[in-house]
């Protein structure tokens, strides 16, 4: 892609005065954040209605594909000034849709377009949903052309900006007019259709230059379409909306006019908006795109205004090549009429993007109140299925362990009927019998045997006992031990005061003496001759 450099005929003043306050200048840490997707299941139906015709669209969701089922555009019969007439015709053309393509239940969207509806953009720091909210609601009622309380709006995050450790979003900020919101309404409800999203008509269109195979997020693009009574132009950068040019220089000026001087001149005419949208556009947003221009709607079809275009204006305009679109491959030829000129309600019928949704409040309430009881609807049925399951795996382990316990039970019944089971009888007797002898004959360890053994692992290895006397004579010590320490390099002192210490920690003595020691040293060993007297516990 080639950059194009666009040239301005506006005095620094004038483009001074038309700078927004809140312009998005470029930041050393810019993250573009492409809307959120949904998964949906089942018919997506779409309208465009405008002052001469209806466009519409039917798509089937499946999960994160969709595929195309019709597209069609209708005229209205007779003059725009009979109400009456248009309106029974348009009520009788979207019934007629809906019966054939509608299946169970679709989901209904509108689109909105024109002077009734706003974009604006607005840089915040970024706060927790809430906050933000309540944030944008004073900032909306600043930017938005239209009273606070005669307007619908929504927002979505579209830059998250950081400089200087400070965290900061870019916010766009999409209106409409409640008169033109009742107007668009007005046919549905009349149909008992519930409407279930109102997409401004250039933010849904971007959602499918996602969808051309030459798609890059990183560049920008712009559109146009002219409609009977106006043009609107439209920037975007990747699939994000970034401002919207709306003339009134519309194909109605052509009506009953066959001089070819009319048809050029209302080309230059339409050279002239387009250009004096580009110089604000690239003053204000610093931004280059590929000079390729998408033409789309009913004059997307006229070779000769956009060979006069072409001829009059530095940039190539193209058709809008919808038949590239990756959910219209295999069917593109059945659509290749209608696509471009019923661009609006395909974007919408297909977008899986969570775009502004610009219903009435009380109405975005009530479809998340249902929404919200649908899934809990399901999770109960899911929920009662998980039990319904979890009883029947039950049921099955159940009889499968009574299956088990009647086998084992038969094998028991067999078991004790067999020679063996006599057997082992007579050998339980027998050992039991034994045991009970072995019990009667085993003696007692008496209470100096226990007390011996005690002394044994309490002495250390160099400890020698000799005697060992009991008398029970009323006084606080009955043990009188006498015995010898024979050691090589350790003083015999410190063995025997290890001893010591064994005896006074176990639970079977206490108030250890030494009565006597007597060391003597021969030719290359130590001798301690000791007596200790103590209390045991009998």
């Amino acid at each position: 892609m080639t950059g194009l450099k666009l040239w301005s005929t506006k005095s620094k003043e004038e483009s001074d005065q038309q700078k927004p306050e809140t312009k998005a200048a470029p930041a050393a840490g810019v993250e573009w954040l492409p809307p959120g997707r949904r998964l949906s299941f089942g018919r997506h139906l779409a309208f465009s209605i405008d002052e001469v015709s209806v466009q519409m669209a039917a798509a089937a969701h499946r999960g994160a594909s969709v595929v195309l089922l019709a597209v069609g555009k209708t005229y209205f019969p007779g003059k725009e000034s009979d109400e009456t007439a248009t309106k029974e015709f348009l009520l009788q053309t979207i019934s007629s849709f809906v019966a054939e393509f509608g299946g169970r239940r679709p989901s209904v969207s509108i689109t909105l377009d024109g002077p009734e509806t706003a974009l604006r953009s607005v840089i915040m720091p970024d706060m927790r949903p809430a906050e933000l909210a309540s944030a944008l609601k004073f900032e909306a009622k600043r930017q938005i052309p239209f009273p606070h309380d005669e307007c619908e709006l929504d927002y979505r995050r579209v830059q998250k900006i950081t400089d200087n450790e400070e965290k900061r979003v870019k916010i766009a900020i999409l209106a409409a007019t409640r008169r033109l919101i009742r107007e668009k309404l007005e046919a549905f409800d009349s149909l008992n259709l519930e409407v279930t999203y109102l997409h401004q008509t250039q933010d849904v269109i971007g959602q499918l230059l996602t969808s051309l195979p030459s798609h890059d997020p990183n560049s920008n693009y712009a559109l146009i379409s002219i409609q009977r009574h106006r043009s609107e132009i439209s920037y975007y950068h990747g699939c994000n909306l970034e401002f919207v040019h709306v003339s009134s220089l519309g194909s109605a000026f052509l009506a009953n006019r066959t001089d070819p001087t009319m048809f050029e001149y209302f080309a230059e005419s339409l050279a002239t908006e387009i250009q004096n949208s580009l110089d604000y556009y690239s003053g204000q947003y610093s931004a280059h795109f590929d000079n390729q221009i998408y033409v789309y709607g009913d004059l997307a079809y006229s070779d000769d205004l956009v060979t006069l275009l072409n001829d009059r204006f530095g940039l190539t305009f193209v058709r809008f090549p919808a038949e590239q679109l990756t959910f219209v491959k295999g069917t593109a030829e059945a659509f290749v009429d209608e696509l471009p000129a019923s661009l609006p309600a395909v974007a919408s019928a297909t977008s899986q993007a969570q775009l502004a949704n610009l219903l009435p409040e009380k109405r975005r309430e009530t479809l998340q109140l249902r929404r919200v009881n649908r899934l809990g609807a399901v999770a109960l049925v899911v929920l009662a299925g998980l039990f319904i399951a979890s009883w029947l795996g039950s049921m099955a382990t159940t009889r499968s362990a009574q299956a088990n316990l009647t086998e084992l039970q038969q094998q028991e019944a067999k078991f004790r009927a067999s020679e063996m089971f006599t057997t082992y009888n007579h050998l339980k007797r027998t050992i039991a019998a034994n045991q009970s002898f072995v019990n009667r004959i085993k003696e007692t360890p008496s209470y100096l045997g226990l007390n011996l053994k005690e002394l044994t692992l309490l002495a250390p290895k160099a400890v020698r006992l000799q005697s060992l006397d009991y008398r029970d004579e009323g006084t606080d010590r009955n043990y009188y031990i006498s015995g010898l320490v024979l050691t090589k390099d350790v003083p015999p002192e410190l063995v025997l005061a290890e001893f010591v210490e064994n005896l006074e920690s176990s639970p079977f003595y206490e108030k250890v003496n030494i009565d006597r020691n007597v060391k003597k040293r021969g030719d290359a060993i130590f001798r301690l001759d000791f007596t200790l007297s103590m209390k045991g516990i009998i």
